[in-house]
C-alpha cells in the first residue's frame, strides 16, 4: 500500500528549488503503508531501467525543499500542545525526542506557510541515496526490477524499505524473533517481506487486501523463492467483517470519504479479520508486528490487544497518516503497562512526515 515515488524523488532532485505537496487520496491524506535468499548478481541479466540521473553537488541545505501533506502537518501543528507533546516524548531516547521536535517544528513552519528545507546532514544522505540507490535500480531480462539482490515485479523500490532496510539493525531484541512468526500488515507488493524474511525461521504472514496488489505480492514471493512468506488476501482491523477499500495506487485505505471518491475506485467484498483471531486460529507465536495501513493502524492495534498483552511482540507501527496516530498510538500502548520501550524514527526521504515509524520493544 505505497505510492511509487521514484519519479517524484528524481524530479525533486533535478528541480530542487521547486516545492511539491502531496495530494489527498480517498478523501483522506494518504501514506504509503516493508532480504531474500541471496542470489549471485551474475544469475540475473540486468540492464539499466533508465539513464542514471546526474546529480549536481548541493552547496547548502537550502537547496533541497521538503514535500509536505499540508492538511496533516497543520493538524499536528495545531494539536502539538504541551500535554500531547510531553506525553509523546516521555520516556523516549534523546535521538527520538530530537526527531519528534524536528517534525513538530517543521509542521509549524508549514502551518505558517513557510518553506521547509533539508538540513546539511539530510542533504548528504539524499545525495548518497540518489547515487547508490535510485540510480542503481535496474531491469532484468525477464521484465522484473532489481536493486542489489532484491527483485520486484514492478518498479516500486522505496528508500526506507531497501536503502534503510526498515531500520531493522536498530532493533535491540531482533534475535528474539528468530523462531517466531511475523505479521506484515500492509504487505503491498512484498517489499517489506523481502527485508523481514531472513530474520526469522518462522513464517511471515503478509496481509494485503487489494486484489491487484495481492497478485503482485504473490509474484514477488515466487520470483524470489521466498518459502517462509504466506500471503493473506485480507485486511486487519478491530473486528471480523466484510468491508470496502478505496483503491488508489499505493494509498489504498479503509479510511475514506465515500462521497469524495469515484465508485470505480472502491473495491468491495474485502474480508477483514483481527490479529487476535488469526493468531488463535493458527496457533501462532508472534515476534514482530509491522503495520503501514494508511491510517487504519489504531483499529488493527485494538484487534491485536490480546496478542500484544500475552506475547509482547516487537511493534513497528507507522504513525504519519494522521495526527491521532502521531500523538495517540504510543500512549495507548503505554496504557497496557507491558514494559515497552519506545523509539521514533523518521527516515530521510525529502518529506516532513512520510514513513515516520514508532518502534516498541520489551527490553
Amino acid at each position: 500500500m505505497k505510492k511509487n515515488c521514484y519519479g517524484l524523488l528524481v524530479a525533486l532532485l533535478m528541480c530542487a528549488s521547486v516545492g511539491l505537496s502531496w495530494q489527498p487520496l480517498c478523501g483522506e491524506p494518504r501514506g504509503m503503508a516493508h532480504k531474500i535468499q541471496k542470489i549471485r548478481r551474475s544469475d540475473v541479466h540486468l540492464r539499466n531501467v533508465r539513464k542514471p540521473v546526474k546529480s549536481a553537488p548541493q552547496k547548502n541545505a537550502r537547496t533541497i525543499r521538503l514535500s509536505v501533506w499540508d492538511s496533516i502537518a497543520t493538524q499536528i501543528a495545531a494539536e502539538a500542545g504541551k500535554e500531547k507533546h510531553l506525553k509523546l516524548i516521555s520516556g523516549l531516547d534523546e535521538q527520538s525526542i530530537a526527531t519528534v521536535n524536528r517534525i513538530i517544528s517543521r509542521c509549524q513552519q508549514v502551518q505558517k506557510n513557510q518553506k521547509v528545507f533539508a538540513n546539511e546532514q539530510e542533504c548528504q544522505i539524499l545525495l548518497d541515496m540518489q547515487s547508490n540507490f535510485w540510480d542503481k535500480i535496474t531491469r532484468t531480462a525477464d521484465g522484473n526490477f532489481a536493486w542489489k539482490q532484491y527483485i520486484l515485479p514492478v518498479n516500486h523500490f522505496e528508500s526506507q524499505i531497501f536503502y534503510d532496510e526498515m531500520h531493522i539493525d536498530r532493533l535491540k531484541t531482533l534475535n528474539n524473533i528468530r523462531n517466531k512468526d511475523i505479521i506484515d500488515a500492509g504487505a503491498f507488493v512484498g517489499d517489506s517481506a523481502l527485508i523481514l524474511s531472513p530474520h526469522t525461521n518462522g513464517k511471515i504472514f503478509a496481509f494485503e487486501p487489494v486484489s491487484k496488489t495481492y497478485a503482485l505480492l504473490q509474484e514477488t514471493i515466487k520470483i524470489n523463492n521466498l518459502r517462509n512468506i504466506i500471503s493473506v488476501n485480507m485486511g486487519l482491523g478491530d473486528k471480523n467483517e466484510v468491508s470496502s477499500i478505496c483503491v488508489r495506487g499505493s494509498g489504498s485505505s479503509f479510511v475514506f470519504n465515500e462521497s469524495s471518491v469515484k465508485a470505480s475506485d472502491i473495491e468491495g467484498g474485502i474480508q477483514v479479520t483481527t490479529i487476535d483471531d488469526f493468531v488463535a486460529k493458527n496457533n501462532l507465536q508472534i515476534g514482530l508486528i509491522k503495520a503501514d495501513i494508511e491510517g487504519f493502524e489504531q483499529y488493527m492495534l485494538r484487534g491485536a490487544e490480546k496478542t500484544i498483552k500475552e506475547q509482547k511482540p516487537i511493534l513497528m507501527i507507522c504513525i504519519y497518516h494522521n495526527s491521532s496516530d502521531f500523538f495517540d498510538i504510543k500512549p495507548w500502548i503505554e496504557s497496557l503497562n507491558l514494559g515497552y520501550k519506545f523509539r521514533i524514527i523518521k527516515p530521510v526521504n525529502r518529506t516532513v512526515l512520510l514513513e515516520t515509524v514508532l518502534i516498541a520493544e520489551v527490553i
